[in-house]
This record gives structure tokens, sequence and C-alpha cells, in this order.
């Protein structure tokens, strides 16, 4: 994970833009994701925002893998 990654995922939300980032997904196919529900967010001052917290369970981070 690289040091913007961390630091996204170091707020509580993020926006769109970020979890692009994050899932390394094109604008359109996050936006499609969200309108369909499959990613879940809210709206702040018309400003949309993703849990963190959701985005870590999807990614399996702070999970142990056995060998």
């Amino acid at each position: 994970m690289n040091d913007t990654t961390s630091a996204i995922l170091s707020h509580p939300t993020m926006t769109p833009r970020e979890l692009c980032h994050v899932f390394k997904t094109g604008k359109q196919a996050t936006y499609r994701a969200i309108s369909r529900k499959e990613i879940p967010s809210f709206c702040v001052g018309g400003i949309l925002r993703i849990p963190t917290a959701w985005v870590v369970a999807q990614l399996q981070l702070g999970t142990t893998q056995a060998a």
C-alpha cells in the first residue's frame, strides 16, 4: 500500500475520486456502482462520501491470511 492510499484510508470517509484511486477504477464505473447501491454512500453538504470502514472491509485489510 502506498502513502497516498494510506493517507486516504486514515480518514473516516472518502470521496468517489479517492475511492477510484484506492480501487484503481474509473470515475464512471465508480459512480455507476454508487448509483446501483453497490457502494454505500451519503451526501454531506452536497458532497458524496463513502465510509472508509466499508472500503477497508472490501479490501480485507487488517485480516491475516494463513499460509
